[in-house]
Formats: structure tokens, sequence, C-alpha cells
């Protein structure tokens, strides 16, 4: 019973990585359709790159399975390096999530849409308002 109960907790975090992901793929994809339809105002938040993190648990999954299949073979060189093996793999998810937000946001300005003042702060982002005239901001 408990290796099943861990089966179906690790596959469940695993599904909530892939919504996390989809989340953000969803979120890049409504605005660049929002950008393409030329709406006037654009609703947007930062921290988007903190939607990429969860993939760390599926990236350290496929890298203990494929520690175990190394193990069993004669290449015992790879296993001394599998912990900085991961650590590059999350300096480079970090890395990309943060290249993914800079470009989203170079995105909207190259498409001449501007910030408005107001912003509201959440505990993980800044929501932001993005308009093609500043007289549709909200107050």
């Amino acid at each position: 019973m408990h290796g099943r109960l861990t089966v179906i907790i690790i596959a469940l975090m695993h599904v909530l990585a892939v919504a996390f992901f989809a989340l953000f793929l969803w979120i890049w994809l409504s605005t660049y359709q929002d950008i393409a339809e030329q709406k006037l105002v654009i609703y947007t938040q930062t921290g988007l790159r903190y939607l990429l993190l969860p993939l760390i648990l599926p990236i350290l999954h496929i890298m203990s399975i494929v520690g175990c299949n190394i193990r069993s073979s004669t290449k015992s060189g790879v296993m001394k390096r599998q912990g900085d093996l991961f650590v590059v793999a999350v300096v480079v998810l970090f890395a990309l999530g943060w290249f993914l937000e800079v470009r989203y946001f170079s995105l909207l300005e190259k498409s001449e849409y501007q910030p408005c003042d107001n912003r509201s702060s959440g505990i993980r982002s800044v929501f932001i308002t993005y308009t093609k005239d500043t007289s549709l901001c909200p107050m």
C-alpha cells in the first residue's frame, strides 16, 4: 500500500507541474493573441517565470531514473556528476524562465503597448495593465 501511495503522489505532482507549465503557455499565447487582435487593453502580471518552478520535480525524477539505469551499467563516472547536472538543469530552468518573461514584456512594448501607472501587488507578482492609449488606463 505504501508503494502505491508514493506512485500516486508522484504522479499527481507531475500532473501539477505540467498544469503550471500549461498555464504559463496559456498566458503567453493569450497575450500574443491579444496583441495580434490589436486589443486596446491587455492585463498581465510579472512573475510568470515562477510557473516554471514546479518543473524541477519531473527533472529530479527523470534524473533519478536515469541514475538508477546508469548505476546498473558500467559507466559509474556519470553518477558522480548527477548532482552537478541537476544544479545545471535548475539554473537553466531559472534562466529560461527569466528570459521568457523578459521576452514577454519586450513583445508588449515592441507592439507599442505602454504600462499604466496603477499596479497592484500580489504575493508572487505585480499586476500590470498595458494599453495602446494611456487614456484607457483604469484609475
